[in-house]
Formats: structure tokens, C-alpha cells, sequence
């Protein structure tokens, strides 16, 4: 009888590990663990140019036109282009040749920048949450 049980409660290890893995879940602190680990501590680029609200306009478009956002290239390609999140290994489509490093759940969780992989500026996503609260009234009460 003990050797049934514990057959059993084996079987139902595995099968709940498969599900795992089938659909690659990661608990928070795991995914928040390896992206630090692959893209270190460092804060997006952009979200600090996004701080920097006195800057001239054409002195940070000439900053992006000369490729000073290294991480966040500005020309791509329009094609069908499938990619693979470096954090949980989720395959998506886009349909630019610049595709994101995170997919949105993994950049949500650990609080970085899809595209680049960095950890986001808190005042920036507050700003951004702000104002896609704001968004989402408008939307229902229309």
C-alpha cells in the first residue's frame, strides 16, 4: 500500500513538472535572479534619458541618430521575425527585425526593459503605470 502512494505522488510530481516546463513557468524570484545574472544592474539608457526633462530636443535626437542608444537599435527591417525570451525561453513573433530580449511577462516580474534587458527607472514606470491608469478611465467611461 505505502509503495502505491508514494508511485502515486511521484506520478503527480512529474506530471505537474512537465506542465512546468510545457509552459514555462518560473516562479518571480527565479526570473528576477537570471536577468540580473544576464543583464546585470545597470538602469536603461532610455529611462534615464526619459528623466533628464530639460534636455534640447534635437541634441537627443542626434544622440539617437549616431547610435548612442547601443541597446535600443532605431533602424530595423520589416519582417516575420521569431525570437526567444534569454530569461524564461518563451518563443514569440514580431514583426520587426528588432525583437525584444524579455518577453512582457519576465520584463513585468523583474521590472526591466524588454528591449534591452536593463532594470527600469522606478519614477519612469511609475509615470508610465499613472498614466496607463488614466488611459484605462478614459476608455470606460466612454
Amino acid at each position: 500500500m505505502k509503495k502505491k502512494v508514494g508511485i502515486i505522488v511521484i506520478i503527480i510530481l512529474l506530471f505537474f513538472m512537465a506542465l512546468a516546463v510545457k509552459y514555462n513557468y518560473y516562479p518571480e524570484s527565479m526570473i528576477e535572479t537570471k536577468a540580473a545574472k544576464l543583464y546585470g544592474n545597470e538602469y536603461c539608457i532610455r529611462d534615464l534619458e526619459m528623466l533628464e526633462e530639460d534636455e534640447d530636443e534635437r541634441a537627443s535626437f542626434r544622440r539617437i541618430m549616431d547610435g548612442g542608444y547601443t541597446d535600443h537599435p532605431t533602424i530595423g527591417g520589416s519582417a516575420m521575425t521569431t525570437w526567444r525570451c534569454k530569461v524564461c525561453g518563451y518563443k514569440g513573433e514580431s514583426t520587426s527585425t528588432i525583437t525584444p530580449k524579455l518577453c512582457s511577462t519576465c520584463a513585468a516580474v523583474s521590472k526591466r526593459c524588454s528591449t534591452c534587458g536593463k532594470r527600469r527607472v522606478p519614477e519612469i514606470l511609475e509615470r508610465q503605470n499613472e498614466n496607463k491608469k488614466v488611459r484605462e478611465n478614459k476608455n470606460n467611461n466612454n
